[in-house]
């Protein structure tokens, strides 16, 4: 496709090709291995920027240093190697002192959006092949295939072997200690934590390719746990992807609202905010955009089977914006027509297939994925319920590697009142949340209290009678 085409159909952004060079020529050796792994020099439409692509590439490879000199006169056996006129597009010192990174852009999704142009560049191209030459009356049989063979060609490559030979693996693992040491030196370990310091003393935390299963009776706020998580792992600068089948969007964003400027709830639902509440609200707003809002993605999936959702989910990873699931709740994914035919009435083994389906996407993408599941009735009476109460299958919670139950009392005869405030009437729920680790593969178990407070859907550890201790990402 020519370049005048490409411009006129919007499909090359200059300016992220130069953010990519910049980046990758900026020193940071585990960015510039990261990006030199996920592009190619096709994906870039200037031929200046794809030949200091692959210079850069190799140089790595080389593990040379990234300087200057290096990546000019690689620069100039890449041109030659491929005839590109050096005349017009040399790399240069001067034009790679010229190179400054956009600090206020995510890489990630530059460089996932150079790869999203680059492919649509190549279906450009394909469709106008498909165009041309059908209307050569071409022999059904031989363009088939030559059409399948170029739509196959186009199609994004994917590594699927998972083999790793014997002779490797010291290495890489090492690879892998030495990352983690750089990302806690940065401040970036640790991505996948908790928001309370009751759990960090106790839980671990979730690691890629993890799954972790909450389970609670009805009511008892599994989705204030499954919101509360998401934001604080979006806080900690992860992409995550809050997948909800029940509640609409502006409904979860009321809650969220509510728990960040610790406005009650029905205020913000009814539109009744005095002047201090709505300076609270706006407070709330821009500490949200600073910390959370470019990182907590929202899929509202009702009525979807567990493969749709996949589907789509695996879209966001490849587009580079779902670094974590929180998944509310699988109890309520709708069966496929082929699994309603192969487990009929047995809702719980088709439940158990979709957290397999689940696991198995957490494991190929490399992603945690946190999701949670109705206790049976019996979880209602339990002080410290254990995963045999989770409704249904025990295959649920076998293939998670983190169980975590909820139970919370009724409150008796009087109501509870705390430091003069009516916080529960009798027969509801007690404020006062136990929460039980029954099942944790890299820690230990145990129970541990923790306080909702209701009128703002929002989670605490407690401090001290009446008292409450917010999530420091809340602060």
């Amino acid at each position: 496709m020519n370049d005048s085409l490409v411009t006129q159909l919007g499909l090359l952004n200059l300016e992220a090709e130069r953010n990519v060079l910049a980046t990758m020529k900026a020193g940071d050796m585990s960015v510039a291995t990261e990006l030199a792994d996920k592009l190619a020099a096709a994906d870039f439409v200037d031929p200046r920027n794809s030949v200091c692509f692959e210079a850069l590439r190799n140089v790595l490879l080389r593990a040379d240093p990234i300087d200057d000199l290096g990546i000019v006169g690689e620069s100039i056996a890449v041109a030659e190697r491929r005839k590109i006129d050096q005349s017009q597009y040399r790399v240069t010192a001067q034009w790679l002192s010229e190179l400054y990174a956009d600090l206020s852009v995510n890489i990630a999704l530059e460089a996932s959006l150079l790869q999203r142009l680059s492919w649509l560049r190549r279906l450009s191209e394909f469709s106008y092949w498909v165009v041309e030459n059908i209307q050569r009356r071409p022999d059904p049989e031989t363009f088939y295939s030559e059409a399948h063979e170029k739509w196959i060609d186009i199609a994004p490559k994917q590594r699927n072997s998972q083999f790793v030979y014997g002779w490797d693996t010291v290495g890489l693992h090492r690879e892998v200690r030495k990352q983690r040491a750089h990302d806690r030196q940065n401040g970036h370990a640790d991505r996948f934590d908790w928001p309370w310091d009751t759990w960090n003393d106790r839980i671990r935390p979730m690691r890629a390719g993890f799954l972790a299963l909450l389970g609670a009776a009805d009511g008892v706020g599994k989705s204030i746990y499954l919101e509360q998580i998401a934001e604080h792992w979006a806080g900690n600068d992860s992409h995550v992807v809050l997948v909800h089948l029940e509640d609409q969007l502006d409904y979860k964003l009321d809650r969220r609202l509510s728990r960040w400027a610790r406005v009650p709830f029905d205020l913000i639902e009814d539109g009744r905010l005095d002047d201090d509440q709505m300076a609270s609200v706006l407070h709330a707003e821009k500490r949200l955009e600073a910390k959370v809002a470019d990182h907590l993605h929202y899929y509202h999936a009702p009525g979807e089977t567990m493969i749709g959702i996949l589907r789509e989910l695996e879209a966001r990873v490849r587009e580079g914006v779902c670094e974590a699931i929180v998944f509310d709740y699988i109890d309520k994914v709708k069966p496929s027509r082929e699994d309603a035919q192969l487990y009929g009435a047995n809702i719980w083994e088709r439940q158990a297939a979709d957290m397999e389906r689940l696991k198995a996407f957490a494991e190929k993408f490399g992603v945690p994925i946190l999701t949670a599941t109705q206790g049976n009735k019996q979880i209602h009476h339990g002080k410290s319920p254990t995963r045999d109460l989770i409704q249904g299958s025990m295959q649920k919670s076998q293939k998670s590697q983190l169980v975590i139950l909820l139970h919370r009392d009724r409150v008796g005869k009087g109501g509870l009142v705390v430091d003069g405030e009516r916080v529960a009437n009798e027969g509801e729920h007690s404020p006062e949340i136990s929460v039980t680790v029954d099942k944790q593969n890299r820690g230990r178990t145990g129970t541990f209290k923790q306080v909702v407070i209701g009128k703002h859907f929002m989670i605490t550890d407690p401090v001290r009678p009446g008292g409450l201790d917010v999530p420091a990402h809340m602060r």
